[in-house]
């Protein structure tokens, strides 16, 4: 159910203000109720964008957004897929694409 709910948030339009807010709190909620690495992951990335401000009711600028959709948002909707199909699954492989992703994207915004 968590999966479905996050990926229906990470569908919804740009992963900013309170569509991130709210699939942070759907990250927080399933990692506690199902602490995993893969629900780890997902609530640190989530958890993460927030501290840095994206949750911020302006959004969070086009040039900034735009490589995080086209190389973080990607690899973060295949792991949610994956535990949408199956729910125990612990994709090591796509996790391990979503956090070099994710890292390589901090190296290019403030």
């Amino acid at each position: 159910m968590s999966a479905t709910q996050l990926r229906t948030l990470l569908t919804k339009g740009a992963v900013v203000s309170q569509n991130l807010r709210d699939a942070a709190a759907v990250s927080e909620a399933w990692y506690r109720a199902e602490p995993s690495l893969t629900t780890f992951v997902l609530r640190g990335i989530l958890e993460d964008l927030v501290s840095r401000g994206w949750d911020d009711a302006q959004g969070v600028p086009t040039a900034v957004y735009q490589p995080f959709q086209a190389t973080v948002l990607p690899p973060l909707l295949r792991v949610v897929d994956i535990l949408v199909a199956t729910p125990a699954a612990e994709p090591i492989d796509e996790l391990d694409a979503l956090v070099v992703a994710y890292r390589d994207s901090l190296l290019t915004t403030p």
